[in-house]
């Protein structure tokens, strides 16, 4: 019962009101989005292309991510 209005810790003088269903449409956008493996691999490649540039003596993997999917 305490949290059926959305606004129960904030401040009255805020009056925020949330768009439940926008903000659970969001989530799960994101969340499918992190579920997209070769994206994933994709940025982890990225990432460890950048980092040869500036960290030369770190020692990162490339994957071909391709080869674990179906």
């Amino acid at each position: 019962m305490l949290f059926s209005q959305p606004n129960f810790f904030l401040p009255n003088i805020l009056q925020v009101s949330i768009d439940v269903v926008g903000l659970v449409d969001e989530w799960a956008a994101r969340f499918f989005e992190e579920l997209d493996y070769v994206n994933e691999g994709e940025n982890g490649n990225r990432f460890a292309e950048m980092m040869r540039k500036d960290l030369p003596q770190a020692s990162l993997l490339i994957f071909n991510f391709s080869f674990f999917t179906t």
